[in-house]
C-alpha cells in the first residue's frame, strides 16, 4: 500500500469532507464578492486544482477576472447537471433511511 492510499476508510471519508468543505468556502467567498477578480479567482483556482487532481501539474488555469473566463454557461449547464445528481442521490439516500 502506497502512503497515498493507505489511510482508512474513516479517515479517507473526513478527508474528503474537508475537501469539500473547502471548495464550498472558496465559492461562497467567490459569490460574495463584488469584486470580478476574486470571482475569477476562486473559479479558475479551483478548476485548476480539480484539473491536477488527474496527474498533470501543468499550469491550464490561470486566476483572471470573471468578466474575461470564456464559457461560462457551459460551465454552469455542467454544474447544473452535477448539482442535479447529487440532489437526486441525497434525496434516494433519504429514501432508503425511511
Amino acid at each position: 500500500m502506497t502512503p497515498e492510499n493507505s489511510a482508512s476508510p474513516r479517515a479517507n471519508f473526513e478527508s474528503a469532507q474537508r475537501c469539500l468543505i473547502a471548495i464550498r468556502d472558496i465559492a461562497d467567498r467567490g459569490v460574495r464578492s463584488l469584486d470580478p477578480e476574486h470571482m475569477g479567482y476562486a473559479l479558475e483556482e479551483l478548476s485548476q486544482v480539480l484539473f491536477e487532481r488527474t496527474g498533470n501539474e501543468e499550469r491550464f488555469f490561470e486566476p483572471i477576472s470573471a468578466n474575461q473566463i470564456k464559457g461560462l454557461a457551459k460551465l454552469y449547464a455542467e454544474l447544473d447537471f452535477v448539482d442535479g445528481c447529487s440532489q437526486d442521490m441525497e434525496a434516494s439516500a433519504a429514501q432508503r433511511v425511511v
